[in-house]
């Protein structure tokens, strides 16, 4: 697995079609971390986007994570988030790969 602290891999504009949250706006991605395996590049990361209408504007963090084909199929991207309820941490740990957990 690899890390890199912002978007090197250009994934945001890729996602934000996708993001599974309605009027979910200004998104970035950081602590990305990803790997690779014979069939699939997997990505996981934290979402920071901006929930929330004129006076009720709120910046939330989210991580989430989706594989695709190495083959470099430009199908939908099945964004997966972890829980809300839980600290970034236990996101992290949830999304985890099995052969990463702890």
């Amino acid at each position: 697995m690899n890390y890199a602290q912002g978007d090197s891999l250009g994934l945001t504009p890729r996602i934000a079609g996708n993001f599974p949250i309605p009027g979910a706006a200004d998104l970035v991605i950081n602590d990305l971390i990803y790997s690779t395996d014979r069939m699939t590049y997997r990505y996981i990361f934290t979402a920071q986007f901006t929930v929330g209408v004129v006076h009720r504007k709120r910046r939330l963090s989210r991580v989430a994570t989706f594989t695709e084909p190495r083959e470099g199929n430009d199908s939908d991207i099945d964004l997966l988030l972890a829980p809300e309820e839980l600290d970034l941490v236990e996101q992290y740990r949830r999304l985890a790969p099995p052969t990463l957990q702890v």
